[in-house]
């Protein structure tokens, strides 16, 4: 299921990145239990740089599929992303021009965020993908502003992956 070069989503034990999943890119497989994988975090000011860690199996899903909510209901769970990972939190306001607040359980602070930074909240059970949101919801099989954002930022991973798999031993 986990293959090199392949989109995923991660999750670390640390308290401070608890309800967050951070889109990653599978660099090698250890046996189908602990994965390679590097992804992106804050650096100094608004840079991002690129950090490899090796993952645990129960610490990875794959990306989730593409719903877009024709609207998020208010106290909706959804995932919202900033600070290079998807947060779980809870709709507490719908703004004009296809804003919402946020509520993040994790900070207990609230955030504004628009449209394309959140997704309806699904969870990763037994192998398969469970929506908890609330509200109406499609499959999309084009991928979100926020997804083809991080895509483009990701260059020197891609780059790697088109790698013969020998040469990442």
């Amino acid at each position: 299921m986990f293959t090199i070069c392949k989109k995923v989503e991660v999750s670390f034990e640390r308290e401070s990145l608890r309800d967050c999943w951070v889109p990653t890119t599978i660099l090698k497989n250890s046996d189908n239990t602990t994965f390679l994988v590097e992804y992106q975090q804050r650096g100094t000011g608004d840079e991002a740089s690129l950090h490899k860690i090796a993952v645990d199996y129960l610490h990875i899903r794959p990306s989730p599929p593409h719903l877009r909510a024709k609207n998020f209901a208010l106290l909706g769970k959804v995932d919202a992303y900033y600070d290079f990972g998807w947060w779980s939190g809870v709709i507490t306001k719908e703004l004009p021009d296809n804003r919402y607040n946020v509520y993040f359980k994790h900070t207990k602070k609230e955030r504004e965020f628009i449209y394309s930074r959140v997704r309806p909240h699904m969870e990763w059970k037994g192998g398969q993908w469970f929506n908890t949101s609330q509200g109406g919801t499609d499959v999309k099989d084009t991928p979100s502003l926020i997804d083809e954002q991080i895509k483009q930022k990701t260059t020197s991973i891609d780059k790697e992956c088109t790698l013969p798999t020998s040469t990442m031993k």
